[in-house]
């Protein structure tokens, strides 16, 4: 996918996002390898709603999410864009809305990672929270096999042509 697709699937993903409440906290991920863009979503919760955005920064195989307040905030390091480490750190503790990067999805939300476990460990610590991803239509398939019991399912999946999943906190 070029960038411009990217970018316009990432605006198009956001009327689904619309009827989630305000006052919450995001988790999301800035996009790397053609990944579908995040940035019309940042825009629409901080600059539109106000809530506070956090973004993964990664040392080692340890995740942690610091908040971004401005996208060109992002710096590269690494494999991918992280906030600056100085950020505010997340708080747990507060309502919050997790948008999980994956290679592939199946029909039923389970997830195909980077192979770190990264998202798999937060989303274990955290399984209250509501799990969401962007996906291409490529990246669905009607299985990606028997999950392993630490694999973390999706509450939905939005793609240009249709949510998939099954919602177990919304």
């Amino acid at each position: 996918m070029t960038e411009a697709e990217a970018e316009a699937f990432g605006q198009r993903a956001l009327k689904h996002f619309l009827r989630l409440r305000a006052g919450v906290q995001w988790l999301m991920y800035a996009p790397i390898q053609g990944e579908i863009s995040t940035k019309a979503l940042f825009d629409f919760a901080s600059a539109t709603r106000g809530d506070k955005v956090f973004m993964p920064r990664m040392k080692g195989s340890d995740l942690s999410f610091h908040r971004l307040e401005k996208w060109d905030e992002l710096k590269e390091e690494g494999h991918f864009p992280q906030p600056p480490a100085y950020a505010q750190k997340w708080n747990p503790e507060q309502g919050t809305v997790i948008i999980v990067p994956g290679l592939g999805f199946d029909y039923h939300g389970h997830r195909l990672g980077f192979g770190k476990g990264c998202y798999d460990r937060l989303l274990a610590e955290h399984p209250h929270f509501p799990r969401l991803a962007l996906a291409y239509d490529f990246q669905i398939v009607p299985s990606l096999g028997t999950p392993e019991p630490h694999d973390a399912q999706m509450d939905f999946v939005i793609s240009p042509s249709a949510v998939w999943g099954t919602p177990r906190v919304l």
